[in-house]
């Protein structure tokens, strides 16, 4: 056994019907379908692509209130950056994405924060420890600090 699954007791079986969705803003590409996919699609979990160190379109409300919507139904958002090196940062206005209750992926990259949905969504932890456990080192996926 290894000393992640003692330390989170569970067994590493991915659940099939796990609706995890991979969600990147762009520069010029409308939020609507990103808002419309919060509102409308039952989901588990996203990995919200951001720019930068985590920054949104904080001004735009109608996003802002559907990823607060989401949060509070229970979907995990993790937030990671597209940038190739660098780290979400919550301390920027605009990147305070934390408030809303939306987890800090820190420098993961895309593949690691699916993976590690996948594998921590297959234990028997609540999502408030899902959410804490994503933006801790477990096994290397990032970085400390």
């Amino acid at each position: 056994s290894s000393d992640l699954a003692t330390r989170f007791s569970f067994a590493p079986v991915i659940p099939q019907n796990a609706k995890i969705l991979d969600l990147s803003l762009r520069p010029g590409f409308t939020t609507d379908f990103i808002i419309e996919t919060l509102n409308n699609v039952e989901l588990d979990a996203i990995v919200l692509q951001t720019y930068g160190s985590g920054n949104i379109p904080i001004h735009n409300l109608a996003l802002v209130a559907a990823l607060k919507a989401a949060v509070a139904r229970g979907v995990i958002i993790v937030n990671i950056t597209q940038v190739i090196e660098g780290r979400v940062s919550n301390d920027y206005v605009s990147s305070c994405l934390h408030d809303l209750g939306i987890v800090s992926g820190c420098d993961m990259t895309i593949e690691a924060a699916l993976a590690k949905l996948m594998v921590l969504m297959s234990s028997k932890m609540s999502k408030e420890t899902i959410k804490s456990a994503m933006s801790e080192n477990l096994v290397g996926e990032l970085t400390a600090g």
